[in-house]
């Protein structure tokens, strides 16, 4: 749209979806928060060094390119 010459409605589009997205990541952290706390506080070294695992072969193996 702004490469029609339209660039104020897209703005307040994208503004607009920023607002909504943001407000409903909020809200569904807010709701998910408690129960993911307490699986959280059950985790013990198992669980961690799987979860450095899983990490780092995303970050290796992630693409980088399409």
């Amino acid at each position: 749209m702004a490469r029609r010459g339209r660039a104020g409605p897209a703005l307040g589009i994208s503004a607009f979806g920023s607002f909504i997205a943001g407000t409903a990541a909020v809200l569904f952290l807010t709701f998910l928060a408690p129960p993911l706390a307490t699986i959280a506080i059950k985790f013990g070294p198992p669980e961690y060094f799987s979860l450095m695992v899983l990490g780092l072969t995303l970050l290796i193996y992630w693409p980088t390119a399409p």
